[in-house]
């Protein structure tokens, strides 16, 4: 319904922005009792955010259409979204994940915003959307080296958000998925980021011819 802020990552406490990326909710931050119909925490800051010092507190999903930084709702979808967790828990789900993500992570949005300086942090994001869209499972998340990974088998080993990743392997099959798959995007990216400099400098040329047609016009009128 709303939301505040531009694209982009949340990073400092007041900043009015929504945040962007991988969360996960469990029972104590489910809220019935919300100044907004119905609310839940989404757990901001994750181990990400809290890896570069981003701060910031009490960001919700919840009703009342109405946003400083959170994910507001109409009351119904609150309510909808709200029952749906709640029947989770009380089936014995432990957490659900949230990707808040700034746009459907697809070749042709990429391209809209490919000059946008968190395009490297959105595609990071991706990788775990795909990851998503190929399985149709929310994606196992680690965090270490100050980045996402997605997938990441490593038994054993301790991921810090802070530290090196340690040595992981992603599924063959998954992997094999994944490759393809964006090897795919990259070519839809190239094709639809080619398509939209041409429409920008189409753009461009007809605003000059307009804008010498009208000159002209103006220099014959005041030569009359």
């Amino acid at each position: 319904c709303k939301w505040s802020g531009k694209l982009g990552p949340k990073k400092t406490e007041g900043d009015r922005q929504a945040p962007e990326g991988i969360y996960i909710v469990n029972p104590s931050q489910m809220n019935p009792a919300s100044h907004y119909y119905l609310s839940f925490n989404i757990g901001y800051p994750n181990a990400y955010d809290r890896s570069f010092g981003y701060t910031g507190s009490n960001l919700m999903v919840h009703g009342a259409c109405s946003s400083a930084g959170c994910y507001s709702m109409t009351d119904e979808s609150a309510g909808q979204i709200f029952a749906l967790a709640r029947d989770s828990f009380r089936g014995g789900q432990t957490s659900f994940q949230i990707q808040a993500l700034p746009f459907r992570m697809t070749a042709e949005n990429l391209a809209r915003h490919r000059d946008d300086p968190s395009m490297p942090f959105w595609r990071m994001l991706k990788v775990g959307s795909d990851q998503f869209d190929l399985t149709l499972r929310p994606p196992k998340v680690d965090v270490c080296d100050h980045k996402y990974v997605f997938g990441a088998d490593a038994p054993g080993a301790t991921f810090n958000a802070s530290a090196p990743c340690p040595s992981y392997t992603v599924a063959p099959a998954l992997a094999t998925a994944l490759a393809n798959k964006l090897a795919a995007d990259d070519l839809a990216f190239q094709a639809a980021s080619t398509r939209l400099d041409d429409e920008v400098k189409a753009a461009a040329a007809h605003a000059a011819e307009v804008a010498a047609e009208q000159q002209a016009a103006a220099a014959q009128q005041a030569a009359q």
